[in-house]
C-alpha cells in the first residue's frame, strides 16, 4: 500500500491528471491488491475492479474481504472457472462480505474465462472475455469517475 499511496500522491501532483477519485484494477494478484487499496485508501479510491484476482477471501489477516466495511469505491470482481486462488467459496465470502458492508460491488465468475484470460500471450486467453472485461472496465470507470 506504500506504492499505491506514492502513485496517488504523483496523480494529485500531476496537472495533466484530473483531480478527484481514482480507479484501479489488477489481475491476478493484483487483483487482491486494487481491492486492497480500495478499503485503504476509501477516500481516494472511487472504482476497483479485479480480474481473474486471487486471494481476495482468505483466512490470511490482510485479506481484502476484512475491509469491505472501509470500501467506499463501486467494486467490480469477475473470478476464474477453476481457480484454486478465488474458488467458489472465496467468491460467496466476498461477495457477502461486501453486501453486509453496503459496497456498490457486482462479483461473479465468468464462465468459460480461466484464470490469466484476459493476457493475449496467456494460453488461457480468451478473446471475447477479454473483450467484454475491457468493456465492463470502462463502463465501470466512466461510471464512476467522470
Amino acid at each position: 500500500m506504500t506504492d499505491v499511496a506514492a502513485c496517488l500522491d504523483l496523480l494529485d501532483k500531476d496537472a495533466n491528471a484530473k483531480p478527484g477519485k481514482r480507479g484501479v484494477t489488477g489481475y491476478c494478484m493484483g487483483g487482491s491488491i486494487a481491492l486492497r487499496a480500495a478499503g485503504t485508501f476509501p477516500d481516494r479510491i472511487g472504482a476497483a475492479a479485479s480480474f481473474h484476482g486471487g486471494n481476495m477471501a482468505t483466512e490470511d489477516e490482510k485479506s481484502p474481504h476484512l475491509l469491505a466495511p472501509k470500501i467506499k469505491a463501486k467494486v467490480l470482481v469477475a473470478g476464474a472457472i477453476e481457480d484454486r486462488s478465488y474458488d467458489d467459496a472465496q467468491n460467496a465470502l466476498l461477495t457477502k462480505s461486501l453486501k453486509d458492508a453496503g459496497v456498490d460491488a457486482e462479483v461473479s465468475i465468468w464462465a468459460g474465462c480461466r484464470h490469466g484470460w484476459v493476457p493475449t500471450d496467456m494460453p488461457v486467453h480468451n478473446p471475447e472475455g477479454a473483450e467484454r472485461h475491457w468493456k465492463e472496465l470502462v463502463a465501470l470507470f466512466g461510471e464512476t469517475l467522470k
